[in-house]
């Protein structure tokens, strides 16, 4: 009767809070991972398509993933990222599971790699470099990428960073990059992305940009030596970016602009055309 009674009792049932999810690892750890679980990691330095995309969509529905990517996951967090490269294999992932519904395409095998207390620096110079590695990023792309970099390495030190350290600092997390082209893509992100973001973001090459930059710094001086003689109030920073702008459709033109600026450089501080060329391209 007793053992009768204990069987016709109710469910053992606790009053104890249902238990979170398992602590992720400590440690690196191979895990198989759904793409459900799985976000690209969203601060990505790449804007543009990957150019190798198609390679590597026909490489991973021939062969399956040959390179898994390495994640990670902030705490508190639902979902793993991608910790340094992959964002384009995931994405690829997602198109061949939907269109195929195959469960090779669905469930991957990762290493997943503990989160740290540097965790959003080592995460965006991680993707930096392997984006450069596999699939070059273009000069903006770059640019922008340690912009955001910087402004993660001045939340770790609490304090403004010259471009000397930020160089000291991209080349011990693994992404070396000196400080004189530091200093170009901070000029191009902050003078000439407002003006032309269509032909930077199009890959506008690296020789053109440090021409608009020569020519910014060239022509700022010419303008501080002739601005006594200003026919109308204006600013150089003002008219080379809306002067810029006129040619942020179709092909860059960098001659024409150049043309075009000296024009309106010559009207405004009423000094001949060829003498402030030469001020300006023969300093």
């Amino acid at each position: 009767e007793q053992i009768k009674g204990k069987l016709l009792q109710g469910a053992f049932t606790s009053s104890a809070p249902p238990a979170a999810r398992l602590c992720d690892p400590v440690v690196d750890t191979p895990m198989l991972v759904t793409l459900d679980q799985l976000r690209p990691y969203e601060h990505n330095p790449r804007i543009n398509r990957n150019p190798q995309y198609d390679e590597i969509r026909a490489s991973i529905q021939t062969r399956g993933l040959d390179a898994p990517p390495s994640i990670t996951r902030r705490p508190g967090e639902e979902h793993f990222i991608i910790r340094n490269g992959g964002n384009t294999r995931l994405c690829i992932l997602n198109d061949l599971w939907k269109e195929t519904g195959e469960e090779r395409f669905f469930r991957i095998h990762c290493l997943f790699r503990p989160w740290s207390n540097r965790g959003e620096v080592l995460a965006l110079t991680g993707h930096l470099a392997e984006s450069d590695l596999h699939g070059g990023l273009t000069f903006i792309e770059r640019a922008l990428g340690v912009e955001r970099a910087k402004g993660f390495y001045q939340l770790e030190s609490d304090a403004a960073l010259s471009q000397r350290e930020l160089a000291r600092r991209l080349k011990q997390d693994g992404y070396p990059i000196s400080q004189s082209h530091i200093s170009k893509m901070q000029e191009a992100v902050r003078y000439l992305l407002p003006a032309i973001p269509n032909a930077l973001y199009g890959g506008l090459g690296k020789p053109q940009i440090e021409k608009l930059i020569v020519l910014r710094r060239s022509s700022e001086k010419a303008w501080m030596k002739y601005e006594h003689a200003l026919v109308e109030d204006a600013h150089h920073k003002q008219l080379f970016q809306e002067t810029l702008a006129l040619f942020d459709q179709g092909e860059f033109n960098y001659e024409r602009f150049q043309d075009e600026l000296l024009h309106k450089m010559g009207k405004l501080l009423a000094q001949d055309y060829n003498r402030l060329r030469l001020d300006i391209l023969d300093p």
